[in-house]
């Protein structure tokens, strides 16, 4: 049983990055806490679809297993344009009250700004502190947006997830 983080852009994220792990992991009872910075809607000027968005990934937590999941508020394709150090406090602050042990986060190469400003924020929340047991910070690929970066995204990391596709099947 582990504490787990997920940071995540926009709500779906977690789900279409690591979804299957995730149930993995909570069947073991493992307590998985997402954090979600942006609305994933503002850009596209659809303001109505942001609490939609929310609702939708409060559901997808329930079926993933996730123990509690927060949404920031912040604009959709504009995390490039808030301070890092804010964005870093938001995960420190979710480090001390959840205790994570392993944290998933975006791949540093992916096409989406969002993503790589969230990685960088991750590596400097994470780092070794008093209030710090992360042992572990994994990166996950976000379809649609991973393999389109300059980097290319080469897992080492393969978890097989073929024994719990049915459970998101079933709530589609």
């Amino acid at each position: 049983m582990s504490n787990i983080l997920v940071i995540g852009a926009h709500p779906d994220d977690e789900v279409l990055g690591l979804g299957g792990t995730l149930i993995k992991y909570s069947r073991k009872h493992s307590k998985i806490f997402a954090l979600i910075f942006a609305d994933g809607e503002s850009a596209r000027g659809n303001e109505k679809e942001i609490k939609k968005r929310q609702e939708q990934g409060r559901k997808a937590a329930s079926v993933l297993g996730l123990t509690e999941i927060k949404f920031l508020g912040y604009k959709d394709q504009l995390l490039d344009d808030v301070p890092t150090l804010e964005l870093v406090q938001q995960i420190e602050k979710s480090i001390r009250l959840w205790k994570p042990e392993i944290i998933f986060t975006h791949f540093w190469g992916d096409v989406n700004q969002d993503h790589r400003k969230l990685f960088e924020a991750t590596l400097i929340a994470a780092r070794a502190t008093p209030y710090s047991k992360i042992n572990q910070i994994i990166c996950y690929e976000t379809p649609s947006s991973t393999e389109w970066g300059n980097e290319n995204f080469k897992p080492n990391l393969f978890v097989r997830v073929d024994n719990v596709l049915q459970i998101g099947r079933a709530h589609v």
